[in-house]
């Protein structure tokens, strides 16, 4: 009937005026105020998947790529696809007795909690950052200023961050990080992680570099030193999540054992 189909009709209009209306809001909204939202996001019970890909330094440097699971309860596993180029994955979590890794095909080992999984991963003279999406995105919330970013013609959010230029230059932490949200959920949706260029560091600094034994990182690099090459970039991208066997969380699923 035509009262149903122009009451259908406003009804459309109304919901697309909230929409607009509602990302005008959340681009007035601080920068700040959209990372705390979406920070909350990431603890609603859902689950999420990002895949990630890791741009190492150098000539030769590959490509590494790798997923993270976030349950939306606290429980995370990151896994970094290794074993072509140093003969191992890497995977480190954290469960509910508290956070894991497993490397060099070696038995899991867990961590105290005020101590976490080591950070870092040493491969071929550069330093990989070992990460989950939840702590990178409250790490943003110090050290570093926020700003919304130019519109992007996705609907979504832009936010960029700066490290706050009076930051340790012995931080290895990115320098640079950009983030695109869902303003309707804010829900994360795409992270980058990018470090400078610098160029002190030589080729010959590359080549003595490649021969350092593969591994992980007991304390995070110092990049200033030229003891190892950053990265260059890091980016996180929001998939659909699969449906994860049960235990993908504990560090035995992903122990030698479990291979």
């Amino acid at each position: 009937s035509r009262p149903l189909a122009r009451w259908r009709a406003v009804a459309a209009a109304a919901a697309l005026l909230g929409l607009v209306l509602f990302g005008v809001l959340s681009r007035n909204q601080s920068a700040a105020g959209v990372l705390r939202e979406s920070l909350a996001a990431l603890e609603d019970g859902a689950p999420r998947r990002f895949q990630m890909r890791v741009e190492a330094r150098g000539s030769e440097a590959p490509a590494l790529t790798g997923t993270v699971d976030l349950d939306g309860r606290g429980r995370v596993v990151l896994f970094v696809d290794t074993a072509a180029l140093v003969g191992f994955d890497v995977a480190v979590g954290r469960d509910e007795i508290g956070e894991w890794v497993t490397h060099s095909n070696d038995a899991p080992v867990r961590f105290p909690s005020e101590r976490g999984w080591p950070r870092w991963l040493q491969l071929d003279g550069s330093a990989i950052l070992v990460e989950s999406v939840d702590a990178l995105l409250a790490g943003l919330e110090t050290g570093y200023a926020l700003e919304h970013g130019p519109e992007t013609g996705e609907g979504r959010a832009h936010l960029i961050a700066r490290r706050d230029p009076e930051a340790s230059l012995e931080d290895p932490s990115a320098h640079r990080v950009e983030l695109w949200i869902d303003p309707a959920t804010f829900a994360l949706e795409r992270m980058e992680l990018s470090w400078p260029d610098d160029p002190r560091r030589a080729a010959e600094l590359e080549a003595r570099l490649r021969e350092l034994h593969p591994g992980v990182l007991e304390e995070a690099p110092d990049f200033e030193a030229g003891a190892l090459l950053s990265p260059q970039r890091i980016v996180y991208e929001r998939v659909a999540p699969p449906q994860l066997p049960d235990g993908w969380f504990s560090p035995e699923h992903h122990g030698d054992e479990a291979r």
